[in-house]
């Protein structure tokens, strides 16, 4: 049965829930990503990640925050910026589109990454225009103080540059508000959860109550650059560097 364009029809309110949830499950079925394969008694990253989603309900008898956040997104009403690139996959250049189409006085990336521990904010590692701001260091070092969700009291490294061989668009000159930037690494999916080695982080990571500690935690972060701002933070250094090295504590 081709459909072409001299087709015409309506996709009704039950259809588009048969087609969020179709797209749900085949997510919980094929996205998860890869990760440590199962030892002894812990599962393999993608099993535990899997079951994890299911247990905090992202999809259960047709129900659930994945289809409702697939029918929310679906049901974004123009005009809207969210509208304007096709899909709501946005890359590093309609984020960064977005961001200097839209004035504010703060703009926060929230990434998660694997294979690592804590927390961390990341800047440029180049030179001449694609230099980090120095106010855009200093809003990290601000969110570096309340940023540690599993209170480890430790970063991979608490203001961090770019890796070389990954390079973050996001954080270079044509992001025009870079001073007001906060680039997030917020904890490792798959690092194995040191108080229970059966288990990943990311098991953690989907539950409400690790969302909420960041949630306030960013909140605390975003109160003092805006309000109340650390006025010394360019004398603070780790060795004597704006830039920590991996694995070692902040203060």
């Amino acid at each position: 049965m081709p459909i072409t364009t001299n087709d015409w029809f309506t996709i009704d309110d039950a259809m588009l829930k048969i087609l969020a949830e179709r797209s749900a499950r085949w997510s919980l079925a094929n996205e998860i990503g890869s990760g440590h394969a199962a030892s002894g008694s812990r599962k393999s990253f993608t099993d535990a990640a899997r079951d994890a989603l299911v247990a905090v309900g992202a999809l259960i008898d047709g129900r659930g925050y994945m289809l409702d956040k697939i029918l929310q997104e679906v049901n974004v009403k123009a005009p809207h910026a969210y509208l304007n690139h096709g899909n709501f996959g946005w890359g590093p250049n309609e984020r960064v589109q977005f961001f200097n189409g839209n004035p504010c006085d703060l703009y926060l990336s929230i990434h998660e990454n694997d294979d690592g521990t804590g927390a961390e904010c990341i800047v440029s590692r180049l030179a001449g225009a694609d230099a980090p701001p120095d106010s855009q260091i200093r809003i990290a070092k601000i969110f570096a103080k309340y940023i540690d969700p599993f209170n480890q009291g430790l970063r991979t490294g608490g203001v961090t540059k770019e890796e070389p061989n990954n390079s973050v668009g996001m954080l270079h000159h044509g992001n025009t508000v870079r001073d007001k930037y906060a680039y997030f690494e917020l904890e490792f999916m798959n690092a194995i959860n040191p108080n229970d080695t059966d288990h990943y982080r990311y098991e953690e990571m989907v539950t409400v109550a690790f969302q909420e500690r960041v949630a306030r935690q960013i909140v605390d972060g975003i109160v003092e650059v805006l309000l109340d701002p650390q006025g010394d933070f360019d004398s603070v250094t780790l060795n004597g560097e704006f830039f920590p090295p991996p694995g070692t504590k902040l203060w």
